[in-house]
């Protein structure tokens, strides 16, 4: 499961928003060092903080961190005055999920081991070709209001 997650972190960014499962035995390591502080520091969490602080800095920080695809899709959608929906059924059949925005697909996800991570990458796919959607009427728009 770690070699697995080593080459999907390839694929997502380190902050994945819900794209990927890390395994749980990197969890259980985190947990171990911030134990193993606790312990070392006579249980004192100002040090553990300011230890996990540290280390995590680089990696987590509030720009750093942001919203998983299904909220920012809907947020989009609806901002946008259009209807979001996910076909979630065929995941126990074929662990994929489908979105469909005012009725049409989308983006579409495969995932086996969890149906929230397979609804984010679904997610995620829709907002990209929203975006690219969107963004293009917004350039078409410009074009044709000023000539």
């Amino acid at each position: 499961m770690i070699k697995e997650f080593m080459e999907g972190i390839n694929q997502y960014p380190i902050h994945s928003n819900g794209l990927f499962d890390p395994p749980k035995a990197l969890a259980n390591i985190v947990e171990s060092v911030i134990g193993a502080i606790f312990i070392y520091s006579n249980s004192y969490l100002e040090i553990v903080w300011k230890t996990f602080k540290k280390l995590a800095d680089p990696l987590i920080s509030l720009n750093t961190l942001g919203k998983q695809s299904v909220s920012k899709l809907y947020e989009l959608c609806q901002k946008n005055k259009m209807k979001v929906s996910f076909e979630k059924d065929i995941w126990m059949k074929s662990m994929t999920v489908k979105v469909f925005v005012d009725g049409n697909l989308y983006g579409s996800g495969t995932y086996v081991h969890k149906k929230e991570i397979v609804q984010n990458r679904a997610a995620k796919a829709a907002l990209d070709r929203l975006g690219m959607i969107l963004q293009k009427a917004q350039i078409d728009s410009c074009y044709s209001t000023s000539g």
